[in-house]
């Protein structure tokens, strides 16, 4: 028996070996631990067929056969490499919840967490970006409007908005929320709610919900370089868990704003290939301000709470967030 991650508790070998076997996939041989990831929900398994992922204790109710339905798709109706066939077991026997195990993805993982796990040349990192971009792309020809009505009972769907009071009333009560724990104050109040009532107009231009994988970012994906040409390609996306269809659109402001972190010219790169690929609809650049302000303000809380801010202890928020905004 041995711990696994927090999440997933205490695992036997022998529980491991029945699960691939239900599943088809050979006797087990070996289990590694996964060090990365914020929940802990994997772990690497080897067995007498091959390498697999171990994926368990759902964080909902839906979160593997989302996972399952997402990577049929994409594996079927465009060139985005998944781990496919997704296998899913949803008796709790086992384990006491259900589990799913994919085929091990193989390539480069150059970040964890955020942070880069190998050196790279600005270069190579325009190149990267631009990969990211086309591998965006290419996943948002998954639409809801050609298959997303059979995941309609698994899968949140969201349309462009409409009511421009709810929205900003919305903002201001989750300031409110803010101010109760963390260091929020009117000057970085006044900046939040300039910043959307002046670019809020953008929201409500219609589109095409397609997929969105709701955590795009480098972090979430493995690399390929051919070191004769010099170029990086994505060779598979995984974490499926929040997945839902919505503006496609709004899945670029993570990536763009980590790429911020990096080089201003790796963060245009990447947002102009993607508008190369996919123009944009009319009001792009305000929904690129109301966006990553929100992705941005959510980090924030997120590191603020867990105490895991990686920012000058100085700024404000009103400075963290113009770091985003104003380059």
């Amino acid at each position: 028996m041995e711990k696994y991650s927090t999440h997933l508790g205490t695992i036997s070998e022998e529980q491991f070996d029945q699960a691939l076997q239900r599943l088809g996939l050979g006797n087990f041989v070996k289990a590694e631990k996964i060090t990365y990831g914020i929940i802990g929900q994997n772990v690497f398994l080897t067995s007498t067929k091959g390498e697999f992922v171990f994926r368990g204790n759902p964080i909902s109710p839906n979160q593997f056969l989302i996972e399952q339905f997402v990577a049929s798709k994409l594996h079927k109706h465009t060139n985005v490499t998944v781990s496919y066939p997704y296998y899913v077991d949803e008796l709790t026997d086992i384990f006491g919840w259900s589990y799913a195990i994919m085929p091990r993805l193989q390539g480069i993982q150059i970040a964890n967490g955020g942070t880069m796990l190998m050196e790279i040349e600005k270069a190579d990192r325009l190149k990267i970006a631009r990969a990211m971009a086309e591998v965006l792309v290419e996943m948002q020809k998954f639409t809801y409007k050609e298959h997303g009505e059979e995941a309609s009972s698994l899968m949140n769907v969201y349309y462009a908005d409409e009511d421009r009071e709810e929205i900003i009333q919305g903002r201001q009560e989750h300031i409110a929320k803010l101010r109760e724990r963390h260091p929020v104050t009117d000057e970085d109040a006044d900046y939040i709610m300039n910043i959307l009532t002046e670019n809020i107009d953008g929201l409500f231009v219609p589109f095409e919900p397609c997929f969105k994988m709701g955590d795009f970012k480098e972090d979430n994906v493995l690399f390929s370089h051919d070191a004769k040409s010099g170029d990086w390609e994505v060779c598979g996306v995984y974490d499926l868990a929040y997945s839902h269809f919505g503006d496609g659109e709004s899945e670029i402001y993570r990536a763009y704003a980590m790429y911020l972190e990096v080089d201003v010219d790796v963060a245009a790169e990447f947002i102009s290939t993607y508008k190369a690929l996919k123009p944009p609809r009319e009001g792009f650049e305000k929904r690129l301000k109301v966006h990553l302000m929100g992705e941005r303000l959510g980090m924030w809380e997120w590191a603020m709470n867990e105490q895991k801010a990686w920012w000058d202890e100085n700024f404000s928020l009103k400075d963290w967030l113009m770091f985003y905004l104003e380059r």
